[in-house]
């Protein structure tokens, strides 16, 4: 069903017992996180998110899984594609709130790659960094 209310107050309760309304951020908590998946989408991953296809990802070894709901992710989780024109990307996106260094080994070359809080990076094959 649909529930329409008018006039509707949140109010979150302190540990002092006073009550404070919780109000909507003028920015989202993840607007930053979703910018950087659009200019992706719309700049150099569009070959390979769009136009592209899917690949089976390469090793990524990351620190410990960390809870995330009723599952245990790692801190950044990746994806690899393939363009209409044979080349490849992996797309890394680090969903914590901590900067993450990561080792990606992808056709026999290892590199670390270091992954600010909350950012997602497209890397081609040869320009891992």
């Amino acid at each position: 069903g649909t529930v329409w209310l008018d006039d509707l107050k949140m109010e979150e309760v302190l540990a002092d017992g006073r009550t404070v309304e919780v109000q909507r951020p003028a920015q989202p908590l993840d607007h930053e996180f979703m910018r950087q998946w659009i200019a992706l989408y719309q700049g150099a991953a569009r070959p390979y998110l769009l136009l592209g296809k899917m690949v089976h990802p390469p090793r990524l070894e990351t620190g410990p899984l960390i809870p995330a709901g009723h599952r245990r992710l790692p801190p950044v989780l990746h994806n690899a594609y393939e363009a209409p024109d044979g080349s490849e990307a992996v797309v890394l996106v680090n969903w914590t709130s901590n900067a993450q260094r990561v080792t990606l080994t992808w056709k026999n070359q290892s590199s670390s790659i270091d992954l600010q809080p909350w950012e997602v990076r497209c890397a081609e094959q040869g320009q891992m960094r």
